[in-house]
């Protein structure tokens, strides 16, 4: 399983202080999102997981890519466990 994070929107901060709190979180939401997959991790073969993050909504989703087409409602399923 290959997992990707790309953002919608970035938070941008001008003092460095922040910058950093910001980054950890950052990185705190990436590490959780990984753990979560990683209990899933036995679904997917060569399909590449996309979490996409978009900090104005507060929320971040989930695709895949390269699933054929009989794998997408196991994938689905396994996905929405998730939640």
């Amino acid at each position: 399983m290959n997992i990707r994070f790309e953002t919608v929107n970035e938070i941008r901060a001008e003092e460095e202080i922040v910058k950093k709190m910001l980054d950890e979180a950052q990185e705190r939401l990436k590490e959780e999102m990984t753990k979560k997959l990683d209990t899933i991790k036995h679904v997917f073969h060569n399909e590449t997981v996309v979490v996409t993050i978009d900090y104005e909504k507060s929320k971040a989703s989930i695709s895949v890519e390269n699933a054929q087409p009989d794998r997408i409602p196991i994938i689905r399923n396994a996905i929405n466990s998730l939640a």
